[in-house]
């Protein structure tokens, strides 16, 4: 009887701490669909931006917290240029956006749990080889106890929601951008 009684402890146990690993922010909850379908507001802006290098990010632990890798981050800001009309193919490649993942600002344990990501764009013109455009962007979303129990769980949403709004912040910025009317502001 008392052997049975710790087997199903056991189990129970095994159950609760799979379900208490952290998994990485998904590529699919961090693309942004705001400006789906939409053209950029200047024409000279549109399908001619291509992803240039991506760093920053960290791999998750499944064992510590969930965080959001370089690689993820870049396809989800590939796939987000794609839908907002930005992205070059080829010979119309103009623009080729690099960034920087600098920070994942998160909390260890909370109920409702922000995450503030920050992101140092920069915008090169291909055929200059110039800085026309860069900007540290940084965006916070708050994952809620509504929207999951579990804590891992709710600190992957805000990675996720957090990128999503950075890269969004990103797409709106390039919307209104016009390369020949602006001038570089390093920060």
């Amino acid at each position: 009887m008392n052997s049975t009684f710790s087997k199903i402890v056991l189990v129970c146990a095994s159950a609760l701490l799979l379900n208490a690993c952290a998994s990485s922010a998904t590529v699919s909850g961090m693309i942004n669909t705001e400006y789906s379908g939409t053209k950029p507001s200047s024409q000279k802006m549109q399908n001619t931006v291509q992803l240039g290098d991506v760093y920053g990010g960290n791999e998750t632990n499944p064992m510590w917290t969930s965080q959001i890798s370089g690689n993820d981050f870049k396809e989800a800001l590939r796939e987000s240029l794609k839908n907002a009309g930005f992205a070059a193919s080829g010979e119309n490649t103009r623009y080729v956006l690099k960034a920087n993942l600098m920070r994942i600002d998160q909390p260890l344990f909370g109920l409702d749990m922000t995450v503030t990501t920050t992101v140092k764009y920069i915008l090169v013109d291909k055929v200059k080889n110039t800085v026309v455009w860069t900007q540290d962007v940084s965006a916070a979303h708050t994952a809620t106890f509504s929207d999951a129990a579990m804590g891992m769980v709710r600190l992957r949403l805000a990675n996720e929601g957090s990128a999503k709004k950075n890269i969004g912040q990103l797409l709106g910025i390039l919307q209104g951008l016009d390369p020949d009317k602006i001038s570089v502001g390093l920060n």
